[in-house]
């Protein structure tokens, strides 16, 4: 029964607000009932991948990271991190070194 509230709880929470994971640590650990996180983030899941193309909320923004990740699309560009600046150096012969991260 505890299994089947958290599993419930979990997916209408995950359906509104896309947060698997989170809702899945948070609903297990303050119901102390740690032994059911498999059966929680499968419903969690579950309920991610069911409601992935239906808005609760009006507002409800999309996100792309998620639509990404459910959606496969091999024409799609491939995103690249903003966080890796690659610059060369050169060498006093004007040749240039492997590019340092």
């Amino acid at each position: 029964v505890q299994l089947a509230c958290l599993g419930m709880a979990a997916a209408i929470n995950v359906s509104i607000t896309r947060t698997s994971l989170a809702t899945t640590l948070i609903l297990c650990y303050l119901s102390g009932e740690q032994s059911a996180l498999s059966g929680v983030m499968a419903s969690s899941l579950t309920a991610l991948f069911v409601t992935s193309y239906w808005p609760f909320l009006r507002a409800q923004v999309p996100r792309a990271d998620i639509s990404e990740a459910l959606f496969y699309n091999s024409d799609a560009p491939q995103i690249v991190s903003d966080d890796v600046h690659l610059t060369a150096h050169n060498d006093p012969d004007g040749e240039s070194t492997s590019p340092v991260v």
